[in-house]
């Protein structure tokens, strides 16, 4: 599509009723494409409001955590790694949250981990008296979810296999260190990645709103008489879900915490108002 056909289509979507009368004659590729490229700068758009808004937060909250693992780290604990175990001078070593992390606040477990490094496996009964979001014993990683199931994990799947590191009051400065390095040399692979998967989410998600309002609308029309076919209501839809999503931005954006459902909302507020716009042109082509 050519960025001017896309500029007037987009303009019209959002400010002519009387244009979706166009739409109901145009291919439906068109409005396809349409929407999908309207989608994708949307979802541009979120994505990149909210890696400006979260990026920064993060490293700030990641060089809190650095500084205060570095400050209480206990002075008699040594940590080994060996390629394969993990041993703990202190085996039953309980960690406790960052200071910028309620517990309380996200419902969480009193600790964030406990160190088990005496055993190699956990039984159920143990876990449960863990009181902690993770349990590590010699060469597994337990966490618990929300429903307080436990899941494990290899430790040589997260930690270097077949090296060793040993974390003293004397080596965890550059332990530290060396991991916020490590993170942030990957930082852009993950932001990129986060970024394509964002805008996916949004036009997967959008669709699947879409397809939903769709069916409904196609009932509503019916029920007035009207002979709009669902390929039809689709084809509206595709455009009006655009002007809806602005909306939805929008709110987003000014009121992050809000849980009103402005998408579906905006979305039949615009449809009821075409439809009804365009009553003279839908009873003399699609009325019974």
């Amino acid at each position: 599509m050519r960025p001017k056909t896309y500029l007037y289509a987009f303009i019209q979507s959002i400010s002519s009723a009387e244009y979706y009368r166009d739409v109901l004659r145009a291919p439906l590729w068109f409005s396809v494409r349409f929407f999908l490229i309207s989608l994708a700068l949307i979802g541009v758009v979120e994505t990149t409001h909210f890696l400006i808004k979260t990026v920064p937060q993060a490293e700030q909250f990641m060089h809190q955590v650095a500084t205060e693992v570095k400050v209480t780290y206990p002075k008699d604990l040594i940590i080994e790694w060996d390629g394969n175990q993990l041993s703990a001078s202190n085996p039953l070593l309980q960690v406790s949250y960052p200071q910028a992390i309620d517990p309380d606040e996200y419902n969480l477990p009193p600790y964030l981990a406990q160190f088990q490094t005496s055993s190699t496996t956990l039984d159920d009964t143990t876990l449960n008296d863990a009181q902690s979001l993770f349990v590590i014993s010699s060469n597994t990683v337990y966490m618990q979810d929300s429903n307080n199931a436990w899941s494990d994990t290899n430790l040589s799947s997260i930690l270097p296999k077949d090296e060793t590191f040993v974390l003293t009051t004397d080596t965890i400065d550059s332990s530290v260190d060396s991991l916020v390095e490590a993170i942030y040399m990957t930082r852009e692979i993950f932001i990129a990645l986060g970024a394509i998967a964002m805008i996916t989410i949004t036009i997967l998600s959008t669709i699947f709103i879409l397809i939903i309002e769709s069916l409904l609308g196609f009932l509503l029309v019916r029920i007035y008489g009207y002979q709009l076919s669902i390929r039809d209501v689709f084809q509206l839809g595709l455009h009006i879900i655009v002007p809806a999503h602005i909306a939805h931005t929008v709110a987003l954006f000014a009121f992050p915490t809000l849980t009103f459902p402005i998408l579906s909302v905006s979305f039949w507020v615009l449809f009821v108002y075409i439809v009804y716009t365009n009553r003279a042109f839908l009873s003399k082509t699609y009325k019974k």
